[in-house]
């Protein structure tokens, strides 16, 4: 709006003076996710599903996408059994509980002066590899467990996660085809709860700012107007622009939606 002022000088002339306020100025960038994740597999394989389409939610952890497994799975039943199973252990502790015996009576008898030294000396040995192989039989009882774990791990890396709360918007595989960590990502997710704009300032405008101001952002498209946060503002200015960057975070966006062109108004 013009304001009006007016002066009168000695002659009797009245000068009427129209005053324009200061403009504001914009600076443009676009609308963009608060996160954006693309979804990569970590093992080589073919997918046995696909679980999501592009608009679908999902909450962080939830299973996007399953590699055929069904190998592994066969390996992952053989070590749960090695694991379970206590018979070797139980055999091993029966023939060390034997040799125990047999050591107690060869020690009595060599003591009445009935057994010869070597025969108790044969004893000992005996009760001391028994011994050893209790100890060597829970320890291959430790590897079948550890087997075990391997094995699940492997398997629930083929059950591919989003690792955020967001939305689908990108799935470019189907169930069938092959997935590996070589090929990138083929699902991305997107978290458009809340917005971020990024734009570049000039540094004269830079010194005016700091990190937690609330700013204005008019988007373009029906000029709707939102309220910003400054989350990032560079203290780094580009050299042969003279500017720095800021990033703004919306976070209530409206009806605003990512992937609109804004300003960022400074007045």
């Amino acid at each position: 709006m013009k304001s009006v002022n007016t002066k009168m000088f000695g002659t009797g002339t009245l000068v009427i003076i129209l005053t324009m306020p200061l403009p504001s100025f914009g600076y443009e960038g676009f609308l963009e996710p608060i996160e954006t994740v693309d979804i990569a597999s970590s093992e080589t394989g073919i997918l046995q599903s696909v679980k999501v389409k592009e608009g679908d939610q999902v909450a962080k952890g939830d299973v996007v996408a399953v590699i055929d497994f069904r190998l592994i799975g066969a390996s992952l039943k053989v070590a749960k059994a090695k694991k379970d199973s206590q018979a070797s252990i139980l055999a091993a502790k029966a023939e060390w509980e034997s040799a125990k015996q047999k050591l107690a009576e060869f020690k009595r008898l060599h003591a009445a002066g009935n057994a010869r030294r070597d025969e108790l000396n044969k004893a000992e040995l005996e009760e001391s590899v028994a011994s050893t192989q209790v100890t060597r039989a829970q320890e291959q009882q430790l590897v079948a467990e550890l087997e075990y774990k391997r094995i699940q791990a492997q398997i629930n890396q083929n059950h591919i996660r989003s690792p955020i709360d967001g939305e689908i918007v990108t799935v470019n595989r189907d169930s069938g085809e092959l997935v590996s960590a070589s090929q990138g990502p083929f699902i991305r997710v997107v978290n458009i709860e809340k917005l971020k704009f990024v734009t570049n300032i000039p540094s004269a405008e830079a010194s005016n700012l700091s990190e937690g101001a609330s700013v204005k952002l008019v988007v373009d498209e029906g000029n709707q107007e939102l309220e910003a946060v400054v989350e990032y503002l560079s203290e780094v200015i580009d050299p042969t622009s003279g500017t720095a960057k800021v990033t703004l975070v919306i976070d209530q966006p409206n009806d605003a939606r990512s992937g609109l062109a804004g300003k960022m108004v400074l007045e």
